[in-house]
């Protein structure tokens, strides 16, 4: 690897109780009122171990003292001078036991670490791993790369397996485990769902953990697409288990129907303002943008065209950016009157003067508190579970079941008539819109309330 960052790779140390024995007195000593170095670290670690490291860091790896001394200060939180190391190796000198560490040194192991972080980056001690993550730092924010490769390591160490030794029964295994693994969390109340546990039945407990295996998946896609192997995936989700996952949560619904829809906004429970942001948020299809750049937070007057007149694409529109897609991208031309024919007329009564630069929500009076506050209300309307990203799966549900075509509902950045799209139609397909099998009857049925509510 190029570059002058320092790697510590981590080791496994065996038990030394002969060198134990002959530094027992130095772990003990103390000289002008003060601890020895081996003295402190016997409150971390045991003296011989962190010996032997010391002595494999220096002479094995060729660590300066400046760097051991860095590396003691980062592990045990110890300060330690050049001068201190450097009498330490001479005492041992003296003692006789020098050799006999550097001789343990032989039996040290080195431990790959799939992924850790050096306070500025990800590293991997896998190659074709840290070039993966050299490749998706450009792409995803890191939050959202720190939950891929902490996804894929516990499948490495579940299967004891790195990315290109997996095999189908591996990934399998591992999801039916994180199924189980999360819904023990959940029936602990060791979860986000910690607060709302008593609200929730065994159905919804089975079904948020059988939802958490999407998350899982799409990170173990993500390693495999790169290094060339999403056919082993693809057979992955033809087996019967992902089958059943899959037809759990299309009955899931983590997005309103039509009739929701209008029982939201018929709701005495919201007000004129907060219908508002609803009709946009569902109309653009962004995020929410509460920790991101971009999203419906982040919103501003400058980027909604409300007429024809004023638009650059001839009718009213919106341009969204979203800090998630493809690293930052902004997407283009979002019909504005998709869902509600009257949505620009109602925004243009609120925008105000010198809207040059301000935030929709901003401007409207909410805070990120007050903003958030609206989708607990429509919990509460509807009866179930709902998050603020319920509305970005409505706003896609939506489409396809009111027949827009999977590729426009994807959408391109630069042509998003539809609204904020997806950079991989078979993550929205697949991972995504909650879409079951209908009859050609149901499938009328819904597309007539579609076309209701868009006011048809």
């Amino acid at each position: 690897m190029s570059g002058k960052v320092e790697r510590w790779v981590e080791v496994e140390i065996e038990e030394f109780p002969h060198i134990r024995d002959a530094i027992k007195d130095m772990v003990e000593y103390k000289f002008t009122g003060r601890r020895s170095l081996l003295n402190k670290i016997s409150q971390y670690e045991r003296p011989e171990k962190f010996l032997v490291e010391l002595f494999y860091r220096y002479y094995k790896e060729g660590r300066s003292l400046r760097e051991l001394a860095s590396w003691i200060k980062r592990k045990y939180g110890i300060e330690v001078k050049k001068s201190a190391l450097s009498s330490l190796f001479q005492r041992l000198k003296e003692r006789g036991i020098h050799e006999e560490i550097l001789s343990a040194t032989s039996k040290v192991k080195k431990k790959i670490r799939y992924y850790y972080w050096d306070g500025e980056k990800f590293w991997s001690d896998v190659d074709y791993v840290q070039k993966y993550i050299d490749f998706k730092s450009m792409k995803l924010r890191r939050a959202v790369l720190q939950r891929y490769l902490s996804i894929q390591s516990k499948c490495v160490e579940f299967t004891g397996k790195l990315p290109h030794q997996w095999n189908e029964q591996d990934l399998i295994n591992f999801i039916r485990y994180e199924y189980e693994r999360f819904k023990k969390k959940l029936e602990e109340g060791d979860t986000y769902c910690k607060g709302k546990i008593e609200k929730l039945t065994e159905t919804d407990l089975d079904n948020i953990a059988r939802s958490n295996v999407f998350s899982t998946v799409v990170a173990l896609r993500s390693i495999l697409k790169y290094i060339g192997r999403t056919e082993f995936l693809e057979s992955v989700l033809k087996t019967d288990l992902w089958k059943r996952f899959q037809s759990t949560l299309e009955r899931l619904k983590e997005y309103l129907t039509p009739d929701e829809i209008k029982m939201v906004l018929r709701s005495s429970e919201l007000s004129e303002k907060e219908k508002l942001v609803f009709k946009l948020h569902l109309t653009l299809g962004c995020r929410e943008g509460w920790k991101t750049k971009g999203g419906i937070w982040n919103l501003t007057w400058d980027t909604l065209y409300l007429t024809s007149s004023e638009s650059p694409y001839g009718y009213p529109a919106g341009d969204c950016y979203e800090g998630k897609t493809k690293g930052g991208t902004w997407w283009r031309g979002i019909y504005l009157q998709l869902f509600f024919p009257e949505l620009p007329k109602e925004l243009l009564q609120y925008r105000p003067d010198d809207y040059h630069g301000r935030k929709v929500l901003e401007s409207l009076g909410f805070t990120k508190s007050s903003a958030r506050r609206i989708y607990r209300k429509i919990e509460k309307i509807i009866g179930r579970r709902f998050n603020p990203h319920f509305t970005r799966h409505t706003h896609a549900t939506l489409l396809v079941k009111a027949g827009v075509p999977m590729q426009l509902v994807a959408g391109k950045p630069e042509s998003a008539f539809f609204g904020v799209g997806w950079e991989d139609l078979s993550t929205l397909y697949k991972f995504y819109v909650s879409l079951s099998a209908w009859s050609l009857q149901e499938f009328k049925n819904e597309l007539a309330k579609v076309r209701s509510l868009l006011g048809r």
